[in-house]
């Protein structure tokens, strides 16, 4: 069932937890194996898996509240992020692919392009 809460993973064993919640049910496994791939993509900064159709509509139900990873750094500290699912669209749809990435997310703020305001900040 979807959940709006974000997917909580570790960075270094995220491939292990994916694959329990597969077995035991919680995503399926079209959403799993997407999900290794773009995680995949995005620790090694490359370009995510092909975005389209089922599974489009698949992790888009299942992601909702986007992904959070939590991990212990080497110097014993924990490190966090939390990440919403993206999709890149490309400008010709005939010539290019849609496809998954993470896009930093947050809370209590918005992350914009240069070119989506106007180049004044509000004043607090």
């Amino acid at each position: 069932m979807p959940n709006p809460e974000p997917l909580k993973l570790s960075r270094e064993n995220y491939w292990q937890e994916l694959e329990a919640m597969r077995k035991d049910g919680t995503l399926p496994l079209e959403v799993v194996d997407t999900l290794k791939s773009l995680i995949s993509s995005h620790f090694n900064h490359t370009f995510g898996p092909e975005a389209r159709g089922r599974v489009l509509a698949m992790v888009r139900e299942h992601l909702k509240g986007g992904i959070f990873f939590s991990d212990t750094n080497r110097h014993g500290g924990i490190t966090e992020s939390l990440h919403d699912v993206g999709v890149v669209v490309p400008d010709d749809l005939v010539k290019g692919r849609s496809f998954f990435i993470l896009l930093p997310k947050y809370p209590g703020g918005t992350v914009m392009r240069l070119g989506e305001f106007n180049g004044n900040l509000p004043v607090s």
